[in-house]
C-alpha cells in the first residue's frame, strides 16, 4: 500500500475515542456480489473511493485492481495484518484504523462503495450527506432500510424527501442473506444515492424547502394538509396540493418527492426564486 495521489485524513479522533463494536457481516472473497456492487456504482475510472468498513480487504482489493484511488477505513485495529497482507503491493490505496464518524470527509469529490456496518448505516449516510465533496454512495444497507428510503410500495421517509432535489436514492437490488459470512438475520438491499447534475431546488432555497419538509412530517393534525395549513393559508395549501395530485386527506408518508417539490414552489418557491417549468405542473390529477 502506498498513499499515492490519496487525499490527507484531516479531524482524527485518538484511537481510544468513539471506539465501538458495529454490527457487519462480510463477503468471502470471490463473491459475485463484489463485481455486481462495483459494475452498479458506475464510479468512473481513476476517481477517489472512500470504503467504510473495510474488514478483511476483499472488497478493497478489488476496488484497487479496477483502477480506484481507495481510501479505506477500519474500526477494528485488529485487522491491521489481514488487511497489510491482502493489499501488498497495491498502489493507491490507503487503510485508516479509526471510527470515519470521527474523521472529516475528504476534501476533493469521493464515492462511497462498499459493505458497510448495518448497525450505523444512517449516521454514516449522513457523514456522506454533509460533504460538499460527497458524489455517490453505492453501499450494502439492511434491505428493509434500502426500501424505506428508496420508496418502496409507496412509501417515502423524511430524509429521502428533504435531500431530493440535489440526491437520488433508489435500490438497485437485494442480496440474499445467505451471500455473507456470517449470516445475518436479514436480507440485505444495493442503495445507490447519487448527486444529481441540475438540482431541482436552488441550493439558495435548500433552507426554505426543508423547513417545509421538516413541518409536512411534523405530525400536526395526521395530515399532510392539516400540517402545513398550521403554518400556510387553508386555501392555497388545497391550491398547493391539488396541483401536485395529492390528496387532501393523504398522510405525508404518501406523498412522493416529486409531489413535495410541486408544493414547495406553490407555497414557498414562487416568493424566493422562480421554479422550473417541469416542477411547477407535473402532470398529476387530483384525486
Amino acid at each position: 500500500m502506498r498513499k499515492g495521489r490519496l487525499p490527507p485524513v484531516h479531524g482524527v479522533r485518538g484511537r481510544g475515542q468513539r471506539r465501538r463494536v458495529y454490527s457487519q457481516n462480510f463477503l468471502p472473497e470471490g463473491s459475485h456480489v463484489i463485481d455486481d456492487l462495483i459494475s452498479l456504482s458506475e464510479v468512473p475510472e481513476h476517481a477517489l473511493i472512500v470504503e467504510i468498513g473495510a474488514g478483511r480487504g476483499v472488497i478493497t482489493k478489488k476496488l484497487a485492481e479496477s483502477g480506484y484511488q481507495v481510501l479505506a477505513y477500519e474500526i477494528d485495529d485488529t485487522q491491521e495484518k489481514v488487511l497489510e497482507s491482502s493489499l501488498k503491493g497495491m498502489k493507491d490505496v490507503r487503510v485508516v484504523y479509526r471510527d470515519v464518524l470521527g474523521c472529516s470527509p475528504p476534501r476533493q469529490p469521493f464515492h462511497v462503495v462498499g459493505n458497510i456496518p448495518f448497525g450505523v448505516t444512517s449516521g454514516i449516510l449522513d457523514w456522506c450527506l454533509r460533504s460538499k465533496f460527497f458524489v455517490s454512495a453505492t453501499v450494502l444497507v439492511q434491505l428493509e432500510y434500502a426500501r424505506k428510503r428508496s420508496g418502496y410500495a409507496g412509501r417515502w421517509s423524511k430524509r429521502t424527501v428533504e435531500t431530493w432535489p440535489w440526491y437520488s436514492w433508489t435500490q438497485l437490488g437485494t442480496v440474499p442473506r445467505k451471500e455473507f459470512q456470517p449470516v445475518p438475520s436479514v436480507d440485505a438491499g444495493v442503495l445507490r444515492i447519487a448527486r444529481r447534475d441540475e438540482a431541482l431546488v436552488p441550493a439558495p432555497s435548500r433552507p426554505h424547502y426543508q423547513r417545509l419538509v421538516a413541518l409536512g412530517f411534523s405530525g400536526k393534525g395526521g395530515t399532510l394538509y392539516h400540517s402545513l395549513a398550521t403554518q400556510y393559508p387553508r386555501d392555497r395549501v388545497l391550491t398547493a396540493l391539488q396541483r401536485a395530485g395529492v390528496r387532501r386527506g393523504v398522510v405525508v408518508a404518501f406523498v412522493s418527492p416529486e409531489q413535495w417539490i410541486s408544493i414547495y414552489w406553490s407555497l414557498v418557491g414562487e416568493r424566493t426564486g422562480r421554479a422550473p417549468r417541469a416542477t411547477r405542473s407535473p402532470g398529476h390529477k387530483p384525486s
